[in-house]
């Protein structure tokens, strides 16, 4: 039992230490984060029900990666249509560069 608890801890403990060292590996949360995000926004985005296909340049264009890997989406229909008094469907896809 012990060497199961001290085996995962390992593993944990490398898992953290690469992804944090190195940077190459630092976008890793943030990718998880940012997928699990973009697939909860894509629902309702209008690009989706609409079925609407738009292609945008991301990740790596040069020898430097310069973009985040892949397009996000925010479906902001129901705040924009509060804020204009107005019921309105408005999808922003966005990217960001990569540091």
């Amino acid at each position: 039992m012990r060497t199961k608890v001290f085996r995962k801890s390992v593993i944990l403990v490398a898992a953290v230490l690469l992804i944090f060292l190195f940077p190459a590996t630092r976008i890793l949360p943030s990718m998880l984060v940012m997928s699990w995000s973009n697939a909860v926004e894509c629902r309702e985005a209008l690009t989706h029900t609409e079925d609407i296909h738009v292609d945008f340049p991301t990740g790596k264009v040069t020898t430097s990666q310069e973009w985040y890997p892949f397009m996000l989406t925010f479906d902001a229909s129901d705040t924009f249509s509060r804020w204009i008094d107005q019921s309105v469907q408005l999808t922003i896809l966005y990217n960001f560069g990569g540091f």
